[in-house]
């Protein structure tokens, strides 16, 4: 019954992994926010260009 007490650890831990990656995914989105807010309007973002 060992491997049950082992599957719920893995359970908690997957939760608190995928808590994390979000968690960073939210940092990440107002770090992009912040960069694009700060670059001149008129300069190309790297676009395609035409």
């Amino acid at each position: 019954m060992a491997w049950i007490n082992e599957e719920k650890k893995l359970e908690e831990m997957h939760k608190e992994i995928y808590q994390e990656i979000d968690f960073l995914k939210g940092r990440m989105n107002e770090l992009e926010s912040l960069v694009l807010q700060h670059l001149p309007a008129n300069k190309n973002r790297g676009g395609v260009k035409k």
